[in-house]
């Protein structure tokens, strides 16, 4: 399963299979695993990333925590600050989350991918695709993409709904987003057994 995590040399939507990454890629590996079936699942962002995780046995995502991505630091006059490239800002954010996988130890990692509406890939998805490859560069652990088109509007729906702060939407409007995303992941595998049992 882990040879899927180096075949997309390519960051173009036109040449990426994205059915070798699809969620129905890890359903072997969700079969055979029964007692642990632990995934994480990502929301990724350009100031911030939301993080969460399921249960051990699979069922239920929680929001875990959000990442944030490191700014560039405003220049003031006369104030010596040290300069980060966007390569090092990038680096370190990729640590913070590898830092945070690695942690949790799970079977699989379930990556949020905004498709634009009708499906092609936008600028984002472009972006969250060299995320992946810089992921996958890192850790031995599947990587699927999970359409995560709308899950930040219908989880800040849910929010106002509940009639949440705005500081406290912003802070964990991202977490919940990947649990969003993590939990329909989780459906479709659940989905996937019983309909193969049957």
């Amino acid at each position: 399963m882990n040879d899927l995590i180096d075949r997309d040399n390519s960051l173009s939507g036109d040449q990426l299979d994205l059915s070798l990454f699809s969620v129905n890629s890890i359903l072997r590996l969700w079969k055979t695993h029964p007692q642990y079936r632990k995934l994480v699942g990502i929301d990724w962002g350009e100031r911030r990333i939301g993080i969460a995780v399921s249960d051990l046995s699979g069922a239920i995502a929680s929001p875990l925590t959000t990442v944030l991505q490191p700014s560039k630091p405003i220049f003031r006059p006369g104030l010596k600050t040290r300069q980060r490239t966007p390569h090092q800002r990038s680096e370190e954010t990729l640590r913070g989350v590898v830092g945070i996988i690695c942690h949790e130890n799970p079977l699989a990692i379930c990556l949020g991918l905004p498709l634009n509406m009708n499906g092609s890939m936008g600028f984002q998805a472009q972006k969250v695709l060299l995320f992946r490859q810089k992921l996958a560069q890192k850790l031995d652990i599947p990587i699927v993409l999970c359409d995560e088109r709308l899950s930040s509007m219908a989880v800040e729906r849910v929010m106002i709904s509940e009639d949440r702060t705005r500081r406290f939407r912003q802070k964990h409007v991202d977490q919940n987003a990947a649990a969003f995303v993590l939990q329909g992941a989780i459906d479709r595998l659940n989905h996937a057994l019983t309909r193969e049992e049957e």
